[in-house]
């Protein structure tokens, strides 16, 4: 399904969501732009409405654009809102930069209380926060503004919470690179159905076989040279695809 208000949400916010869906059995949205104040609402409308609003006061908020939302909100069972919030809990405490785009999340670690950290810059340190009932079943995730528009910045949340155990490492590797990230480059290729050699070396057949994965998951590259933000959520997504048979 295509971007339904792209007035109000960004091609790369309603990306997160499908990419979100492929990666979180049962996983349904509970909502990207909302009309209230917060992160939900866009930069603009919280300035007119709500001047005070804790989503207004940071230099990487009054970024542009303005006029989008920048928040999600994922709705889940039971069993997957502990696992997934206790995913984004772990990435968050261990100082992961997979989540440097996220200025706060909130869930719940037990069904009963509702859990929820904030920082407020992408290196800074999270502290807790808290929010309403809502969150015992739906997982909400903000964004910085500046980043509601950046893909290589929203796609390492994706593999945060399909719990990729530090693939993302593979992120930013290009052609002419060697070592242990190369193989689980390679070896990720392979599971995804793109068997390549996993020998270390980032060569011309490494190269085709994640250009194919991208062609078979809809990108226009023209090479696979090297492993962009986009290209490692479209390899979270053919991995999620061959494992669903």
């Amino acid at each position: 399904m295509a971007n339904p208000d792209p007035d109000k949400i960004t091609d790369e916010m309603w990306q997160l969501w499908t990419e979100c869906e492929q990666v979180i059995s049962g996983v349904r949205l509970g909502g990207i732009w909302a009309d209230k104040p917060g992160y939900h609402n866009t930069v603009d409308a919280n300035q007119a409405n709500w001047p005070d609003n804790y989503s207004i006061q940071l230099g990487l908020d009054l970024e542009s654009p303005h006029t989008k939302a920048r928040a999600i909100d994922l709705t889940m069972s039971d069993a997957q809102m502990r696992l997934h919030t206790g995913r984004l809990r772990a990435a968050a405490l261990d100082g992961d930069p997979r989540l440097s785009a996220v200025r706060e999340f909130y869930g719940t670690l037990d069904s009963q209380n509702v859990y929820g950290l904030i920082k407020d810059s992408t290196t800074g340190s999270w502290r807790s926060s808290s929010s309403d009932s809502s969150h015992l079943w739906h997982i909400h995730i903000s964004v910085f503004t500046t980043f509601v528009n950046d893909w290589d910045s929203l796609a390492p949340i994706v593999s945060v919470l399909a719990d990729s155990e530090g693939d993302d490492d593979v992120i930013g590797l290009k052609k002419g690179n060697s070592g242990e990230r190369v193989k689980g480059l390679q070896a990720a290729l392979g599971r995804a159905g793109y068997p390549v050699d996993v020998d270390g070396e980032y060569g011309p057949k490494t190269a085709a076989a994640l250009l194919e994965m991208r062609k078979d998951m809809g990108s226009s590259a023209e090479n696979g040279d090297k492993v962009t933000g986009y290209a490692y959520a479209q390899l979270l997504s053919a991995l999620a695809k061959k494992q669903a048979g």
